[in-house]
């Protein structure tokens, strides 16, 4: 009995690595040489951890190469084992969940926080001051876009945030030497477009009048929207919750309603394909 149980156990361990035993000598030794050994699969398990823990800060968007070039040796052997430990590991352990890019036709995927709210409470420390302000910038600047109802001009975006004050050397503290109006400028046009929080479309510029005016100079306008990430990571109540604070515990005038309604959907939607 417990023979036809060890046998069983090895059929099923073969089938989890995707590979069958071959019946010649031959095919056998090959299909053994494939298959990494516990204690192996153990310390690779471990780099692509590491790997991808050291990559959330950088938020960039991920693909399978990366992780086979900087944490397997450069080998895609038993990728998909290797993967599912991983996940399984930045599940349990630090709360965070590899999010397929659903529009991409590749391999591509991000590292998105599944309790975003308690994993910043406890790397709050870690955070430098500019670093929480930066978090200002892109608090303001989905709740404008929100409050647009899903999409608003750059040119419109950063005239918000010049109004608010976002671009003034005081904001950050007089010992910050950073050039304010050109870091918040980079922050929307580059860093949170890289890291998924900002969807911008380039489009021709319209002809109708706009409230406040688009740049003349150009014929063509930067539009931007909710990204991918912020769909996955941020709670729409939250950006809704900032909202009623700035307005006295109410709703703000010209609350869109529909356009919540439809987030919600979303992000229900794509909470769900992600269990």
């Amino acid at each position: 009995m417990a023979s036809q149980k060890s046998r069983a156990g090895g059929s099923q361990r073969n089938r989890d690595s995707g590979f069958s035993q071959s019946q010649g000598g031959e095919g056998s030794q090959r299909s053994r040489a494939d298959i990494y050994s516990e204690e192996q699969l153990d310390a690779l398990v471990t780099n692509a951890t590491a790997f991808l823990l050291c990559e959330l800060r950088s938020k960039r968007r991920l693909k399978k190469e990366d992780v086979v070039t900087n944490a397997l040796n450069k080998s895609s052997r038993q990728y998909g084992v290797i993967m599912k430990r991983v996940k399984q590991n930045l599940s349990d352990v630090f709360g965070l969940e590899i999010a397929k890019i659903s529009d991409s036709n590749d391999d591509a995927f991000i590292i998105i926080n599944k309790h975003r709210e308690g994993f910043n409470k406890l790397t709050q420390h870690l955070a430098t001051e500019a670093e929480i302000q930066d978090n200002m910038v892109l608090t303001v600047a989905l709740a404008s876009i929100f409050m647009n109802r899903g999409q608003l001009y750059e040119s419109h975006l950063m005239a918000i945030l010049e109004t608010i004050g976002f671009l003034s050397d005081k904001f950050y503290g007089s010992a910050c030497e950073k050039k304010m109006k050109e870091h918040v400028t980079k922050l929307v046009k580059n860093v949170f477009v890289k890291h998924m929080y900002l969807d911008a479309r380039v489009i021709p510029r319209p002809d109708q009048k706009q409230n406040p005016p688009l740049p003349e100079t150009t014929d063509k306008v930067t539009v931007l929207r909710w990204g991918y990430r912020t769909y996955l990571e941020v709670d729409v109540d939250k950006i809704v919750q900032y909202l009623e604070k700035i307005h006295d515990g109410k709703k703000p005038p010209a609350f869109p309603f529909t356009h919540y309604t439809e987030i919600k959907k979303r992000q229900a939607t794509l909470q769900a394909q992600l269990q």
